[in-house]
């Protein structure tokens, strides 16, 4: 672990500070984050997607990362991305070996894919580095809600139109959660035949009671749905 972090099965909220001169609880939360910023490049050419992924993670998202991925070697990481991603090849995969928990990780692949239709290409393009399920299932709760830490995730997602394609992109959304407690963003533009897509997910309350459990449920419902949509290039 990093430096005055601890594991995740410690972070239970407060803790009781023993010292010689003071003696307090002290947040065990404070300070403590997982981020992830993620860039992704897709182009369209003969008849290929190529999608390349640039990640890199810090702090609780870092070691998350680490702790799932050692005593595993390259081949089976790429073996567990062609699981995630079936429709793919997955190619130039690097991860940083000899990462540590005291700094970000990096780690980045390319995705390619033979087109079937090249006439209607459907793209996902926040495919890695967001939160693209809503783990809130359940319809109602009683029992409260606790983050083991506070997030930022960050995707900018960039890519030209083909010579002969006309682009349909997801609408644009802002939401924010009540008392600044977390806030998502999905922008998304079209200039000069460049398409950008910049996501920001932002959670900075930790401990949620069940009375604030509808509209954090249907926070996340929104940027699952948001970061789960297709650009689609049509051809001319």
């Amino acid at each position: 672990m990093p430096f005055g972090q601890l594991p995740i099965k410690c972070r239970n909220g407060n803790g009781w500070l023993i010292d010689e001169n003071k003696k307090s609880w002290v947040n065990l939360k404070a300070n403590s984050k997982s981020i992830t910023k993620t860039l992704i490049d897709i182009s369209v050419e003969d008849d290929t997607l190529r999608t390349k992924v640039a990640k890199r993670m810090q702090e609780y998202a870092s070691y998350n990362e680490i702790n799932k991925s050692k005593n595993k070697s390259k081949s089976e990481l790429v073996e567990e991305l062609e699981t995630r991603f079936p429709e793919f090849v997955v190619e130039n995969y690097t991860f940083d070996e000899k990462s540590s928990y005291d700094k970000p990780l990096d780690v980045s692949y390319t995705l390619k894919a033979e087109m079937e239709d090249p006439s209607l290409i459907y793209i996902q393009p926040l495919i890695d580095g967001i939160i693209n399920e809503n783990p809130f299932v359940r319809e109602t709760r009683t029992a409260p809600i606790d983050f083991p830490y506070q997030i930022h995730q960050v995707v900018l997602a960039k890519m030209t139109v083909p010579v002969g394609y006309e682009a349909e992109l997801p609408e644009s959304v802002i939401l924010a959660l009540p008392e600044n407690a977390g806030k998502f963003s999905f922008i998304s533009r079209e200039a000069n035949n460049r398409i950008s897509l910049k996501c920001d997910i932002v959670l900075s309350k930790t401990n949620f009671n069940a009375e604030e459990y509808a509209y954090l449920r249907e926070f996340f419902e929104t940027i699952s749905a948001k970061t789960t949509e297709l650009i689609v290039l049509n051809k001319i």
